[in-house]
């Protein structure tokens, strides 16, 4: 029994080998071919990165270059009036501010 299983195992492998073989065609295999005419390649479009800004605090100090014109009160309009860097809830915008936003990151 054993040996009708062995050799019916080998005759099943060796059978599926002609089944495996790649079809080459012989004769007549540009008579019924069609012209393409060969297309332009078209150039990609550049990838445009997105520009991160960073806010707060330290994102402003890093715009100006000078960081303590931060914390002066007289200091010229140029480096900001301190509102930009304040946390507000969107639901009550007139409200007191929140917090102040020392690291922020816009996408």
């Amino acid at each position: 029994m054993k040996t009708l299983l062995f050799a019916l195992i080998i005759a099943g492998t060796a059978s599926t080998g002609a089944f495996a073989q790649e079809f080459r065609s012989t004769g007549n295999a540009g008579r019924f071919s069609i012209p393409v005419a060969p297309q332009e390649e078209q150039p990609m479009a550049p990838v445009v990165e997105p520009q991160r800004v960073i806010d707060g605090t330290i994102g402003k100090a890093m715009e100006t270059g000078q960081p303590l014109q931060m914390i002066n009160p007289l200091a010229p309009t140029r480096f900001g009036n301190g509102q930009e860097v304040l946390s507000r809830d969107p639901a009550r915008p007139r409200k007191n501010p929140e917090g102040v936003i020392i690291l922020g990151f816009r996408f």
